[in-house]
């Protein structure tokens, strides 16, 4: 009875272990700069991507946008992408994963794969004049 027992609670704590083992990787935040003022995109994964502190680790995303970016891991779960300039009005951008992309334990990425930034039509940010 007593084997049982151990058997059972031994189960029973590892549980949460294997639930999180079957979890599969993605992209658990995605935005853009605050206020529309876009000059960054963070992308925040659900796992360990890249190994802490490797310069040489490769952006885990292809950017299509008329204005030039370049990006960086800030840790080993987020990357962030930055825009030469604040996006204008008025433009669309993509942010697509690469088809390829795995953690660091080997594991394939799923879920959504392309983000859109969209600044939409230009905005007034101030009004000068009188009647």
């Amino acid at each position: 009875m007593r084997r049982w027992f151990i058997f059972i609670l031994t189960l029973l704590l590892l549980t949460p272990l294997v639930a999180v083992g079957d979890t599969a990787p993605a992209v658990v935040l995605a935005e853009a700069g605050p206020d529309g003022a876009i000059r960054h995109y963070t992308l925040k994964f659900s796992e360990a991507m890249v190994p802490l502190g490797d310069p040489r680790a490769a952006s885990p995303v292809t950017v299509t946008c008329p204005v030039a970016s370049d990006g960086h891991w800030v840790d080993v779960q987020t990357y962030v992408v930055d825009f030469i300039k604040v996006l204008p009005g008025g433009l669309k951008c993509k942010v697509i994963l690469r088809d390829d992309l795995k953690t660091v334990r080997g594991a394939a990425v799923t879920g959504v794969r392309v983000g859109i930034i969209d600044t939409s039509a230009p905005t007034a940010r101030a009004v000068i004049g009188g009647t």
